[in-house]
């Protein structure tokens, strides 16, 4: 998943939200074991998407790798991760 994808990423999530009317979206990120800031970008965007349609987004299941790259970043506030997944980086 990278930057080329969010667009058509963005309109999906769309779609789902205008058609099901979750109040969260869950976004299971298990696989995305080699996260770099494109993905970060493109997770930022879905979650934007999501607020503007009247629900919110979290990520499920972040691997420490992303763990450490959303707390890095400081997007701690604008990643929120499933409860019980805490950023497992000491500040």
């Amino acid at each position: 998943m990278g930057r080329q994808d969010a667009p058509e990423l963005c309109r999906r999530l769309a779609q789902l939200i205008v058609a099901v009317r979750p109040a969260v979206v869950v976004c299971d990120v298990a696989a995305l074991t080699h996260p770099d800031f494109g993905v970060l970008d493109v997770l930022a965007r879905l979650r934007l998407t999501a607020l503007r349609h009247g629900c919110d987004l979290v990520l499920d299941e972040p691997g420490e790798k992303l763990r450490t790259l959303i707390s890095f970043s400081g997007l701690d506030e604008v990643l929120p991760l499933m409860p019980g997944h805490d950023s497992g980086v000491d500040r």
